[in-house]
């Protein structure tokens, strides 16, 4: 995560970053997204997955580019993912430099000259 959100940082991006569901819903009730990447395991008390997180932001932000990303392998997710708009699914371990290409793709623009 500390990588993903230096690189996009460097690139022009503002960045928050949720280390658990509770802190993700936080910060999606108190700002709007260009982009958000959610992970489909999250941690912590509410029982929710990073599906759910990103059915949500498509259905309450929907100009927000949503990318899902996940470690296991499961065709149930990944249509689930596509049911629901999901603008991209990415299996990790994914390269950062592929991450912030999809990202910039979406997004239609140029990343930002690194500082």
């Amino acid at each position: 995560m500390f990588a993903m959100s230096h690189y996009f940082r460097r690139h022009g991006f503002s960045v928050d970053c949720a280390a658990d569901i509770e802190a993700a819903r936080l910060f999606l009730s108190e700002r709007e997204y260009v982009l958000a990447i959610v992970d489909v395991h999250l941690t912590g008390r509410a029982a929710s997955d990073g599906l759910d997180l990103a059915e949500r932001i498509r259905r309450e932000l929907p100009r927000t580019v949503v990318i899902i990303m996940t470690a296991l392998e499961s065709p149930e997710s990944e249509r689930r993912a596509a049911e629901m708009g999901v603008h991209s699914f990415v299996r990790k371990p994914a390269r950062l430099a592929y991450l912030a290409d999809l990202a910039f793709t979406l997004l239609g623009c140029r990343p930002a000259k690194a500082v």
